[in-house]
């Protein structure tokens, strides 16, 4: 007699559930919701939950990876076997992304992820005075031939970044780059704060309380910009034009340096999400001479993991456009010197929420960032490969399930800063009080975007 396994029966009434509540999200107009949903079926960080879903249920019978012209050979990924039985929980997955495509301009979807901007209600949208310069900002739309002017003037593309209205005149970037000069250092820093999504409700709190706290426990000076898929005047939020979901962020720091190219330079960058953050005390352990990044593992190219089976903006399957990356680094001989990607323990995969990047080191990182994003390669593959080329240095991470080490972490994630009691949790940790106090764990409160 057949008999279903067990895990199937489970993924098919998951996915259900799933669907369903979809359904009735979009008929009440609860699209925060719908979105929150998104997050939990494919964020980078569910992968341990969802993998199991994803590796036995939606993986197609010819996942291998075909060959391709490089120096070096890349295994395929190994089939797996279907069944009726996964057809059908196929049938339903991919019935839950178009629905939740549709609404929302899911990653699994379109690349055409223009969304307008909208401000959370009861958000306080304040920037505080003392961090911000003032400027007269005129409503005019400039013609081709001013906006020419201004791009050379400013020695940035102004147009890309911000909108019409802030490219006329002066430079505008003084608006939008928080400075922190509390210890009046001689080196100084940039923070590029990244934004996966359209939701600000932590900015205030972030910019006024976080990080001038942070300014005074930690003996260095920063900027910071906030960087998010749409530019926002209300927040100062600089677009980096990438497509909500975060599956390509790494990219975000390129766009902070192509932003502020003419206007600053810096000893270092780092580079976080909006709901990170990092503990002064313990950061002060760390040799800002050198690169750091979160720790990474050799990537497995025979791995049923969940994000080897969808595709990229370009409509390219992950595994191959990591694959194809690879071959031009390696037939970069410059770079596959410092890099050696030829070999597998080079190519690497991890969460990568946080890294730093050294001046120094800024050069062969954007030549590489380059080239992963042209491929558009997935974060948790391109991040690590690039920066465990550029050092091999790792951090103590909290991120998700690595929280319990908590009371020796440098950066923690995720807290999303909107709400007010992971608010007062970041200040009692940076403060060096209720270090060991964790945010709540579970995927509803990770991904309670609303809050």
């Amino acid at each position: 007699m057949f008999r279903i396994p067990v895990f199937f029966l489970f993924a098919l009434f998951f996915v259900s559930v799933v669907f369903s509540t979809v359904n009735r999200l979009k008929k009440s107009g609860q699209e925060w919701l719908v979105s929150c949903i998104l997050l939990i079926c494919s964020d980078l960080s569910c992968s341990l939950n969802m993998d199991f879903v994803f590796q036995r249920v939606i993986s197609t019978n010819k996942a291998s990876i075909p060959s391709a012209e490089s120096t070096t050979s890349i295994p395929s990924v190994s089939p797996i076997e279907q069944s009726s039985n996964t057809d059908i929980v196929k049938k339903q997955i991919d019935s839950l992304k178009k629905s939740v495509q549709e609404s929302t301009g899911s990653l699994f979807g379109s690349a055409d992820r223009q969304q307008s901007t909208q401000l959370p209600s009861g958000t306080d949208p304040t920037i505080p005075s003392s961090t911000k310069s003032p400027m007269t900002v005129t409503t005019s739309i400039p013609s081709d031939s001013q906006r020419k002017m201004e791009e050379k003037d400013f020695n940035f593309n102004c147009l890309e970044f911000l909108s019409p209205e802030y490219c006329q005149g002066k430079d505008p970037r003084d608006e939008f780059v928080f400075k922190y000069r509390f210890n009046k250092s001689k080196k100084r820093y940039l923070i590029v704060v990244n934004h996966h999504w359209q939701f600000f409700n932590g900015v205030t709190f972030m910019r006024s309380k976080l990080y001038k706290r942070f300014n005074e426990l930690y003996p260095i000076d920063f900027d910071l910009i906030n960087m998010g898929p749409r530019f926002n005047e209300t927040y100062r939020m600089v677009r980096h034009s990438l497509r909500v979901g975060g599956e390509y962020s790494y990219y975000t720091l390129a766009k902070a340096y192509a932003f502020l190219k003419g206007y600053a330079e810096y000893d270092g960058y780092f580079l976080i999400n909006d709901d990170a953050f990092l503990d002064p005390h313990r950061l002060q352990e760390y040799d800002l001479t050198q690169s750091w990044h979160e720790p990474t593992r050799p990537y497995n190219w025979t791995l049923n993991w969940s994000w080897n089976h969808l595709q990229n903006e370009n409509g390219v399957r992950y595994p191959i456009a990591f694959r194809n990356a690879i071959n031009e680094v390696i037939s970069n001989r410059s770079l596959e010197i410092r890099c050696q990607l030829v070999f597998p323990t080079n190519q690497r995969r991890s969460l990568q929420d946080f890294f730093y990047v050294t001046a120094s080191d800024m050069p062969l990182f954007l030549q590489l960032v380059d080239i992963f994003f042209k491929h558009r390669v997935f974060l948790e593959q391109a991040a690590p490969t690039i920066n465990w080329c550029l050092s091999h240095n790792e951090i103590v991470n909290c991120n998700h399930h690595n929280w319990p080490l908590v009371s020796t972490c440098v950066h923690l994630h995720p807290i999303k800063m909107g709400n007010p009691f992971n608010q007062n949790l970041a200040m009692q940790h940076i403060e060096g009080t209720n270090t060991l106090n964790v945010p709540a764990m579970s995927w509803y409160c990770v991904c309670n975007i609303h809050n």
